[in-house]
C-alpha cells in the first residue's frame, strides 16, 4: 500500500479541496493510504475528510491565515505571528522558509509518506519543495501566468526538484511551459474528476430559499463561483441592464462567498445600485449544493478573464444547462462554441444574451447539443493519477 500525503493551502471548502475529495473517493482505498495536510486551517469549515487531516501547526497556520477571518479567540492566539511577520516582511527575515523547514521536518519525523503532493501553487509548493520523501509532484490548478503575473517572480528552482508538475487543462499546461520551458519533461495534463451520480443526486433536493423566486415567466441565469476579480461579477449589472431593454423578465443569480474579495464584492454591489439592477441581479451568498438552482435556470454564464479548469461547465453538461461564457483560454476545451454552448467577448455578452432569449430554435439546439457523456471519463482521469502515483 502506498503512502500519500496532500498538502493544500488551507482547510477551507473551495475548489482545490472539492477536487482533492474527488480523487480520494475514486482511488481504491486498498492501493493508498492517503492523508492530507492543510498549511492554514479555517475555524468551522474543514474539509469533508477530517479523518484524514493530519493535526494543525499552529505556528505555520497562525503565519498563512487571513488574521480578520479568524474568531477572536484565535486572533489572540495569532496576534504575536502577526506583527513578527510584518516585522519579517519589513526586514527581509526568512520566517516564512525557517517555519517551512520546521513543519516538514516534523511532518518527516512522524509520518512516513512514498509520494508527497502539492495540491495547489505557491506556497504549497515552495513547502513540499523542502521535504525528502522520495517523490514530489507538483499539481497546479490555476493559469499560472495570471496568477503570477510579475514575470520577475521565478519559481523555476523550486519546481525543478519535482519529478512531476500536473496542470488540470491543456491550456493552462501551456502557460505553464511558456513561463519555464525547461521543464516541459516533467509536466502532465489531468483533468478534475467529476461525480456524476452525486451532482445528479443532489440537484434533486428541494431549494429552500426566500430569495430564489422561480417562475416560468422569468428567464433565470446563474454565475457561480467566489466573487473575486478574476470572476469579474462586478460586470454582470451593466450588462443586465442591457439586456433589460427588450427583456424585463430576466433574472441573474450570483452563488458565490461574498467574503474573498472586498473590493471586488463592493463594485458589485455599487454597479448594482448604479445601473438600477437590484430586482434582477441577486447575490445568493455561497451554498453548499448549488446543483438544484442548475435545474431551475435557462443558462449558466461566466463572466472570468481567466480559468484554469472550468469544472463548472461539466456541471452545466451533466444537468443539461446551456452555457454562455467569455473567451477566456480554456474555456474553448470545454465548450464546442455555437454547438454545446457560445464564447464570446465580455462586451458582445448582452448580444448573445439576447440571442439566447429572443431565438428559440438555436436555444433548444444548443440545449440538445448537450452530451455529458463526451466528457472525459472518470476512469480514465484515475488511471493516470494511479500511473502517476507508481
Amino acid at each position: 500500500m502506498k503512502k500519500i500525503l496532500f498538502v493544500i493551502p488551507s482547510s477551507q471548502i473551495g475548489g482545490v479541496t472539492t477536487s482533492l475529495q474527488s480523487i480520494i473517493d475514486n482511488l481504491n482505498n486498498d492501493d493508498y493510504d492517503i492523508r492530507i495536510f492543510a498549511i492554514t486551517h479555517h475555524q468551522g469549515c474543514e474539509i469533508t475528510y477530517r479523518n484524514i487531516l493530519l493535526p494543525e501547526d499552529k505556528l505555520l497556520s497562525s503565519y498563512w491565515c487571513i488574521y480578520k477571518r479568524e474568531p477572536y479567540g484565535r486572533r489572540i492566539q495569532f496576534l504575536g505571528m502577526k506583527i513578527l511577520k510584518q516585522l519579517a516582511l519589513r526586514f527581509g527575515w526568512p520566517l516564512e522558509d525557517w517555519l517551512f523547514v520546521r513543519a516538514m521536518k516534523r511532518l518527516e519525523s512522524n509520518f512516513d509518506f512514498d509520494t508527497i503532493i502539492a495540491f495547489s501553487e505557491g506556497a504549497t509548493t515552495k513547502f513540499v519543495s523542502y521535504t525528502t520523501y522520495p517523490k514530489k509532484i507538483a499539481w497546479i490548478h490555476s493559469n499560472y501566468n495570471v496568477s503570477f503575473p510579475d514575470y520577475s517572480f521565478d519559481e523555476s528552482t523550486i519546481y525543478n526538484k519535482f519529478d512531476r508538475i500536473v496542470s488540470v487543462s491543456m491550456y493552462t499546461n501551456g502557460c505553464f511551459i511558456s513561463r519555464y520551458s525547461s521543464l516541459e519533461k516533467k509536466c502532465a495534463v489531468i483533468y478534475n474528476l467529476l461525480d456524476v451520480k452525486r451532482i445528479i443526486q443532489l440537484s434533486k433536493e428541494e431549494i429552500d430559499d426566500s430569495m430564489f423566486a422561480n417562475s416560468k415567466d422569468k428567464f433565470v441565469i446563474l454565475s457561480v463561483g467566489r466573487v473575486c476579480q478574476v470572476k469579474q461579477y462586478s460586470k454582470i449589472p451593466e450588462i443586465v441592464s442591457k439586456v433589460l431593454i427588450e427583456h424585463p423578465n430576466i433574472k441573474w443569480y450570483i452563488i458565490g462567498p461574498l467574503d474573498s474579495d472586498p473590493v471586488e464584492v463592493s463594485l458589485l454591489k455599487e454597479n448594482i445600485e448604479k445601473y438600477s439592477v437590484k430586482d434582477n441581479v441577486i447575490l445568493l451568498g455561497g451554498k453548499k449544493n448549488p446543483y438544484p438552482y442548475f435545474l431551475q435556470a435557462n443558462l449558466l454564464v461566466s463572466t472570468s478573464f481567466s480559468e484554469a479548469c472550468p469544472m463548472i461547465f461539466n456541471e452545466a453538461k451533466i444537468l443539461g444547462l446551456p452555457i454562455v461564457s467569455t473567451e477566456f483560454g480554456s474555456a474553448y476545451e470545454f465548450i464546442n462554441d455555437g454547438v454545446d454552448g457560445v464564447i464570446t467577448s465580455l462586451d458582445n455578452m448582452p448580444v448573445v444574451i439576447s440571442k439566447m432569449i429572443n431565438d428559440v430554435e438555436f436555444y433548444k439546439q444548443i440545449k440538445e447539443s448537450i452530451r455529458p457523456d463526451c466528457i472525459m471519463s472518470n476512469k480514465d482521469i484515475i488511471k493516470q493519477i494511479s500511473n502517476l502515483l507508481e
